[in-house]
Parts: C-alpha cells; sequence; structure tokens
C-alpha cells in the first residue's frame, strides 16, 4: 500500500467513528503560534503549552520564520479575521531549518 492510500484508509476509518462537536472559528485563548513544521512537534508541542484543539491558531512553516506572504497572511487573518489577540513565535531545539542555504536547497530541487 502507498503512503497515500494507506492515510486515505486512516482518514476514512477516522470520519466514520468521528462524532464532531459544534466549535468556533475563534481561538479559545484568543492566541495565534508560529512554530515549525518539524514532524516531531506533532502531538508534542501542543500539550507542552497547556493547548487543546480548539484554544489557538497555529501557523505552521519552515524553520518558524515570518518570511514571505504565507505566514504574515495567515497571522493577519488570525488577528483580524479570526479573533486572536496575542502572536506567539516558538521554536525548537535541533531545528532542521537552523543555517539552511538557500542555495543547497535549490540545488536538491532542481536534481530531484
Amino acid at each position: 500500500m502507498t503512503i497515500l492510500e494507506n492515510v486515505l484508509k486512516d482518514n476514512k476509518e477516522f470520519v466514520e467513528n468521528f462524532e464532531g462537536e459544534e466549535m468556533s472559528h475563534h481561538a479559545a485563548k484568543k492566541l495565534a503560534i508560529l512554530t515549525c513544521m518539524d514532524c516531531r512537534l506533532i502531538d508534542f508541542f501542543e500539550p507542552a503549552l497547556g493547548l487543546k484543539r480548539g484554544d489557538a491558531k497555529i501557523v505552521r512553516n519552515a524553520g518558524n520564520s515570518i518570511v514571505g506572504e504565507d505566514a504574515i497572511r495567515s497571522i493577519g487573518a488570525a488577528l483580524y479575521n479570526l479573533g486572536a489577540e496575542e502572536v506567539m513565535v516558538v521554536g525548537h531545539t535541533e531545528c532542521g531549518m537552523a543555517g539552511a542555504d538557500a542555495e543547497a536547497l535549490k540545488e536538491k530541487m532542481l536534481q530531484r
């Protein structure tokens, strides 16, 4: 089974067993967080900050950096459309983007 097939199978099982609850689009703690997309942070980052589903708007990108329009647009939407009042930028140790070389990344992309 491919990665995609496994993910779709897991999603189907989740949807079949999901009992939805009504939730607001606004973050309950009025918080927006920019953090890294590192997979080691899944199910780790939120409990470390005492957050649960619905508490905060979370924006993830490579290296938790505010560069380019995407991060700025997402944080702006959280602040001006979705009720967030504060923004946190949360980094982590051993980030793969720390000291990343844009030219080296470009070369890897071209080779692939």
